[in-house]
């Protein structure tokens, strides 16, 4: 943990604590909170930020911090659960066309970039619109609205490695095309897509908020985003309805954007190792006859 942690730039450390702090929240603070963040007080509506509600309240006198809580609880599972379902389907999509390439290739790349050119909030308002506004609808939209980013790093990175001399000498000494993937494309492919699932969790948790900003959302559940839309007629008189919501989105985005940046400056290096030293491994099965 700790050669991790110094491996990372200052803007990554700082990233990482955010993020911590995202998850530490989003785990333990509903627990720790007594406050129902769905429950209304018509006794205490648009009350300003005091000691009995650090935050303030809403229009329907519903605790903010409260909200803000449950909100990242919200956040975490949207964004931890819709990235690792778009890494799994972009990660078998992207290495099929990238190991294969040809024909097969061709229509994968047309199929990835059909998905790409979709503005993704509205391909994703769509298919909640069709399919429910669940949490579990939500967390599935969001995978399958991100997974061609996924996919095209993961060919991008398939096509490079797929030529490589190591890569070729594993094949000809007659390893199965399954070993190939798992052994050498795969593991030489992770550091690209642990860099990029950060950034990919920042872009879910925004996108889920943006579809609960237009009422696509679990109403069973608070997001940040619902808050934000809730605020917007209180502007003027509750400063504070749209300023921690909107200020929790933007710490996370930011804690998210820094540790991913980061991760790709410092994972590159040691991508470049791993493949020296799988070509180092394979260099005697080069020279044979």
């Amino acid at each position: 943990m700790g050669r991790f942690i110094r491996a990372l730039e200052p803007a990554g450390i700082l990233g990482l604590a955010l993020v911590t702090l995202l998850i530490l929240v989003g785990l333990f603070g509903p627990s720790l909170l007594t406050v129902d963040p769905l429950a209304t007080n018509p006794a205490a509506t648009l009350q300003a930020p005091s000691a009995a509600h650090l935050f303030g309240t809403d229009n329907l006198g519903r605790d903010t911090l409260a909200g803000i809580v449950a909100g990242a609880r919200t956040a975490l599972l949207v964004g931890f659960l819709s990235v690792a379902f778009a890494l799994v389907l972009g990660l078998a999509i992207g290495a099929t066309a990238g190991y294969y390439g040809g024909a097969l290739d061709a229509v994968l790349d047309r199929v990835i970039q059909l998905f790409i050119i979709i503005p993704r909030l509205f391909l994703a308002m769509t298919l909640v619109s069709l399919f429910g506004t669940s949490i579990w609808t939500v967390i599935v939209t969001i995978g399958l609205v991100s997974w061609p980013q996924v996919a095209r790093l993961t060919r991008a990175e398939f096509k490079t490695l797929r030529r490589a001399e190591y890569v070729e000498a594993t094949i000809a000494a007659g390893a199965t095309t399954l070993r190939v993937i798992l052994r050498h494309l795969i593991p030489n492919t992770l550091p690209t897509l642990i860099a990029n699932a950060s950034l990919l969790m920042s872009a879910a948790i925004l996108l889920e908020a943006g579809l609960a900003f237009f009422g696509l959302s679990d109403p069973s559940r608070v997001s940040w985003g619902s808050m934000l839309s809730n605020a917007q007629q209180f502007l003027l008189v509750s400063f504070w309805m749209p300023l921690f919501p909107g200020l929790a989105l933007s710490i996370t985005g930011l804690g998210l954007n820094l540790l991913g940046d980061s991760l790709t400056r410092a994972l590159s290096p040691k991508l470049r190792r791993s493949v020296r030293r799988s070509t180092k491994h394979l260099k005697p099965a080069l020279r044979r006859p």
